[in-house]
């Protein structure tokens, strides 16, 4: 998320939670990643161009390398409020997350020619969308090697970290990863189900002129696919989980983009869920590490 993005919701959230005693969730993050940085530029890597600050280049991988995904969850631009992620949308509307799960079912790369030929996404981030194929927008239509099938319910309020399979590198030029959420039968690491679901939220909201709270209390049972360009290098993550694997791809989704274009007050349970997993999904961000 930008700086000036992140600024604006800062002061949104200071000012919908009073100003006190709530400390942004992107304090620790901007800090470490402070602390981190060294200002070189990322390593040269063979068959990986630096197309600029928000996307690399075609990313080629020798033909039946391992290739795996890790899932993760950013709150940065949300505060922590009592039991619930507190997040601001672009609409003014104030929105207490207290509990979230998503069924994710499908991580793959997408060919350079595939993603290049496609139509762009509607509501997909300028700065880091790549053109999402039709054919797998809203199902999986696995067709490359890459592809990994599973059943993974994630807790988003929880943030967790999974790994959530591997494939196998087709040996083509890859500009982009496809994500699908889908309907699940199937339980979080907490317990909790989704019944046929590619969504639930439960919580609360307020309209930007109004503070009264209303329950948020939805469900989709559609899926959502986006693609995403491939972002930028990152360091291995650690583990032995990952021996072996030739290339690892983390996608990080950011749930205080989730409301943003959603006007709540407007819409049905069913349809404010399904947009919100739209945005979650094209939240996502992709870093890669050889």
């Amino acid at each position: 998320m930008s700086a000036p993005r992140r600024a604006r919701r800062a002061l949104a959230l200071a000012l919908a939670l009073g100003g006190a005693g709530s400390a942004s969730a992107c304090d620790g993050a901007d800090a470490e990643a402070d602390a981190g940085s060294t200002g070189a530029p990322p390593p040269q890597v063979d068959g990986l161009a630096d197309a600029g600050a928000d996307e690399l280049g075609p990313l080629t991988i020798d033909r039946d390398a391992i290739v795996a995904y890790v899932l993760e969850w950013s709150w940065e631009g949300a505060a922590r409020e009592e039991d619930a992620w507190v997040v601001v949308s672009d609409l003014g509307y104030t929105i207490g997350v207290e509990a979230a799960y998503v069924g994710t079912a499908l991580v793959e790369l997408v060919p350079c020619e595939d993603a290049a030929g496609a139509d762009a996404g509607a509501g997909a981030s300028a700065a880091l969308a790549l053109p999402e194929p039709a054919a797998q927008a809203a199902h999986s239509g696995t067709s490359d090697p890459s592809a990994a099938v599973g059943e993974l319910v994630e807790a988003v309020h929880a943030a967790p970290s999974s790994v959530f399979g591997a494939g196998l590198a087709s040996g083509d030029a890859y500009c982009g990863l496809h994500l699908l959420a889908s309907p699940l039968d199937a339980a979080a690491a907490d317990g909790a189900r989704l019944d046929g679901e590619s969504l639930r939220l439960r919580g609360w909201w307020s309209a930007p002129d109004d503070p009264a709270r209303h329950a948020l209390d939805a469900s989709v049972n559609l899926p959502r696919g986006s693609v995403r360009a491939l972002a930028r290098l990152g360091a291995r993550p650690p583990g032995d989980a990952l021996a072996g694997v030739a290339a690892v791809f983390t996608v990080t989704r950011y749930p205080a983009l989730a409301f943003d274009g959603v006007d709540l007050a407007a819409l049905s349970d069913a349809e404010l869920a399904y947009e919100v997993l739209a945005n979650l999904v094209q939240s996502g961000e992709v870093e890669v590490a050889l």
